[in-house]
């Protein structure tokens, strides 16, 4: 089991973002060994408490968080995974290389930034 933490940048809602990835052998339920079974991603981050104007950003002004995943470096699949906590599970990742940046959205549909995108890499 390999942990890797990383911090995630600052967007309309300013204030360090930090997340983690935990990457998991094997797919959850799945006994296969098949080397080319998906692999679940296990993210977590620690919301902005500011905006990026400097004022203060109370948590109930955040609405949830969109997760972006992709190969390609600042390429992203069109359908983001929706996130109501500030944690997900990322299932059906193939073998490679990720890249992952996170999006807070407000009350009132306000989008941040991406955060910094993030490298994984499932063996």
């Amino acid at each position: 089991m390999r942990m890797a933490w990383f911090g995630l940048a600052r967007g309309i809602f300013a204030g360090l973002l930090l997340a983690s990835a935990l990457l998991l052998g094997g797919c959850m339920g799945d006994e296969s060994s098949d080397s080319t079974a998906a692999q679940p991603v296990q993210l977590s981050w620690i919301p902005p408490d500011r905006r990026e104007n400097g004022e203060p950003l109370n948590l109930g002004l955040i609405d949830h968080y969109l997760v972006h995943i992709g190969q390609e470096s600042g390429h992203y699949a069109d359908a983001p995974i929706k996130a109501q906590e500030t944690r997900t599970t990322l299932r059906g990742l193939k073998p490679g290389t990720w890249y992952v940046a996170v999006r807070t959205v407000d009350t009132e549909g306000r989008l941040s930034r991406f955060s910094t995108e993030r490298r994984i890499t499932i063996p």
